[in-house]
């Protein structure tokens, strides 16, 4: 991996939260890859670490994630979130902050008003622009969380791999990528210094493009269709089954229609 020193330099001239460290690489395999390595070999603190481009990029349950060069912002944060009184946090929470933060970022940079998809996937004109993927890392007396985020930027339709060309989109227009990494950075790690469920869960219900739809989820092996009814105060989707039971889903994949 080739470091770029004045990609690191774009961000941090944006960069509100001094203290965190910032790295940006021509190419990496997946940037939570670089992530966990740095964490394994001792690596202390917040970080940003950005890529131009993702040989093979992660989404969740295994799916890869399409991370052309130049054509997004491909980007891991390093982070330590707590509650108020130092508890841990709630992993489902730290995700909705994330999608939280990085709706509000694109929303404020591009001019557009972007959906949450639950529990991390953002979504414009009913297509995917962006996926986020949070995961666990115990290091000593402390649980990290490496947050991987790629965004389509100038991504044409062309470009995408054949299944997911009627899935995903682009915001289709060039930005300062510096500006929006660093914006994104500065809402997620200000969330996550006191995660707050009231900070977070009413702009997530409100975006939310769920909410209010069928849904189909996975548990178990088996395939359950439902009804969305509501995000709770710790980020867990409220569904109604056919059968009349609630449940609340903390994790894993649904489909919907959009």
């Amino acid at each position: 991996m080739e470091y770029i020193g004045q990609d690191a330099a774009a961000i941090e001239k944006y960069l509100c939260r001094r203290k965190v460290k910032v790295l940006a690489y021509d190419t990496a395999d997946s940037t939570n890859n670089v992530a966990k390595k740095l964490l394994a070999d001792g690596a202390q603190g917040e970080y940003i670490i950005t890529a131009q481009q993702q040989t093979a990029g992660r989404g969740r349950q295994g799916k890869s994630f399409f991370s052309p060069k130049g054509r997004g912002a491909y980007f891991t944060l390093i982070m330590y979130p707590m509650y108020q009184g130092g508890q841990a946090a709630d992993f489902t929470l730290v995700t909705s902050a994330m999608a939280a933060a990085v709706s509000q970022s694109i929303d404020a940079v591009f001019g557009v008003r972007t959906q949450i998809k639950w529990v991390n996937d953002i979504y414009l004109d009913g297509k995917k622009i962006c996926g986020i993927l949070a995961e666990a890392v115990v290091k000593g007396f402390d649980t990290v969380i490496v947050v991987g985020i790629g965004i389509n930027i100038t991504t044409d339709t062309e470009d995408f791999p054949e299944e997911l060309k009627d899935k995903a989109g682009s915001l289709g227009k060039s930005v300062d990528r510096g500006l929006l990494i660093a914006q994104i950075a500065d809402r997620a790690f200000s969330y996550c210094d006191n995660l707050q469920a009231d900070d977070i869960i009413p702009y997530c219900r409100e975006r939310s493009c769920v909410i209010g739809k069928e849904i189909v989820f996975f548990e178990g092996g088996r395939e359950y269709k439902a009804f969305a009814e509501d995000i709770d105060s710790r980020g867990g989707l409220v569904v109604r089954l056919e059968n009349g039971e609630k449940r609340v889903l903390r994790g894993g994949e649904i489909s919907v229609r959009i």
